[in-house]
């Protein structure tokens, strides 16, 4: 099977059955078919075997876009909506995108990008009709069915563009497979039926959103209640509730303010604490502190599964089993996919002992997209190597001890150091930058940059504020700037930042 069957399998089999509830309006599995025949026939006439963005919030346009672009024999590029435009024009670039699907709310930025890039042809509005640009509903009106692509298992899905330790983005290509198989090893793992209702909050772009939240409930019949964003956590609860949320999938961040908010008065009544719909939540993306589970299990009375993952392997690797959690770990490996601890010569080390983990199955990624040496350097004899620290216990179950080097975990969206530096000293002013993460307490972690100013210039963190809203995403603008004579560095010339982390420069 080949992604886009899954909502011609699910209308099938449940035509009338709910698919997605968005705002009030509810989408049965044979309407979201049809509006994915109807709008990949509508692709066919403007691209084969391209590369197609999609830029948008969370809405029901995006999963059928996401599908049509599959069924039409493209690829999908999902694109960060919180990316600033410098950031979208590399991703454009680097894959070539021919079309965009996205709203007006963007439609400043990507015209200002399609002046510059000669590749991007077509810009598709899925909200509203403007000259110059290809409206959503128009090629919903394309009723030629019938019309058919041969897609293989093997060939590329979707390309999602990471933060790259180099400060570039790498574009990790996933197939179809690769997707498929993680749901289906999901599923062994975890205990949904069709008759679950999945939350769907977590941004969409997110491959964590795309397979547990989009692709899973698609193919067992579920349905998902998808949220444009959380501002309001309270009536959030009361939406859960009242749509009948039982599966939560959310971030760390999320957690750590349900667990430490004041519930609902109505949450406080012992009767409406029984009929709850929640039967687990799950947390990914980001590492979930101990204290954070407790305290909402305590409060709520709702088993919290953490797992773990990265883009690169689809990107569920484990997830804590329903009844035999171990808190503070990230559980067992899903069936069907292999890990091991291995030291710096790759060879596996024994039981509780620390070491790099790599991961093998049909999870792994094909590849960084026009990466051919950073690819050889990851995935090595089918195992790729994870850059993360860890243990497996002698039940099986696997440890996160410390994360990728110098990377930056704000919501579980990651953040490389390296990026907001090399975007840094294109400063005119600047002379030297170093960037670390440092605790904060709604977003987990935040940038901090230390920075050296050229001889005879002065700098204000305000210019330095306004010259990063340009280039790079808010959420990777450091939350803290700190001017300094000189950063600390070893014999080697090596920027020295535990002492930066710990204020040892100062001394």
């Amino acid at each position: 099977m080949v992604l886009q069957n899954i909502i011609e399998k699910g209308a099938k089999k449940y035509p009338r059955k709910i698919a997605i509830i968005y705002k009030g309006e509810e989408y049965t599995y044979q309407q979201l078919w049809e509006k994915v025949e109807h709008f990949a026939n509508g692709l066919t006439k403007l691209n084969r075997k391209e590369k197609i963005g999609i830029l948008l919030k969370n809405c029901p346009e995006y999963v059928i876009s996401y599908f049509s672009i599959l069924k039409s024999g493209n690829i999908v590029i999902p694109l960060n909506h919180l990316l600033a435009e410098e950031e979208i024009e590399y991703i454009f670039e680097n894959a070539e995108v021919s079309s965009i699907i996205t709203s007006t709310e963007f439609l400043p930025k990507i015209v200002s990008i399609q002046k510059r890039i000669k590749t991007l042809t077509n810009i598709i509005l899925v909200d509203k009709k403007i000259s110059g640009t290809i409206f959503f509903d128009e090629l919903l009106l394309d009723k030629q069915d019938n019309f058919k692509i041969e897609i293989d298992t093997e060939d590329i899905a979707a390309i999602l563009y990471t933060s790259g330790t180099t400060g570039y983005s790498k574009g990790v290509m996933l197939t179809h497979k690769n997707i498929l198989s993680d749901v289906i090893f999901s599923l062994k793992a975890l205990p949904v039926t069709e008759k679950d209702r999945f939350l769907c909050i977590l941004p969409m772009f997110h491959s964590f959103t795309t397979t547990v939240c989009i692709v899973l409930p698609l193919y067992i019949g579920a349905s998902i209640f998808v949220v444009e964003g959380t501002k309001h956590i309270k009536k959030l609860i009361s939406d859960v509730i009242k749509y009948r949320v039982s599966i939560f999938v959310g971030v760390p961040s999320i957690y750590k303010i349900l667990s430490e908010i004041n519930p609902p008065k109505f949450l406080k009544i012992p009767f409406i604490r029984k009929i709850m719909p929640i039967r687990f939540c799950i947390s990914g993306a980001a590492k979930l502190p101990v204290e954070v589970i407790e305290n909402f299990q305590k409060k709520f009375h709702i088993p919290l599964l953490e797992g773990y993952g990265l883009t690169e392997t689809s990107p569920a690797v484990s997830i804590n089993p329903l009844g035999k959690q171990k808190i503070g770990s990230v559980g067992i490996p899903l069936p069907g996919v292999e890990v091991k601890i291995v030291d710096e010569k790759g060879e596996e080390v024994e039981v509780n002992k620390e070491g790099e983990i790599i991961v093998k199955g049909d999870i792994v990624m094909k590849g960084y997209y026009k990466l051919k040496e950073e690819t050889e350097k990851t995935i090595v004899n089918g195992w790729i190597y994870t850059g993360d620290i860890g243990k497996i216990d002698e039940e099986g179950y696997l440890w996160i001890l410390d994360r990728k080097k110098d990377m930056i975990n704000v919501r579980g969206l990651n953040v490389y150091p390296s990026e907001i530096e090399r975007v840094l000293l294109q400063h005119p002013k600047i002379s030297e930058a170093c960037v670390i993460g440092v605790g904060d307490y709604f977003k987990g972690e935040v940038p901090k940059a230390f920075i050296v100013v050229k001889k005879g210039e002065q700098l204000k963190e305000k210019e330095v504020l306004d010259f990063l809203k340009t280039k790079i995403a808010s959420y990777k603008i450091p939350k803290y700037i700190e001017f300094i004579d000189f950063l600390p560095k070893s014999s080697t010339g090596k920027i020295l930042k535990r002492q930066l982390q710990g204020g040892i420069w100062k001394k």
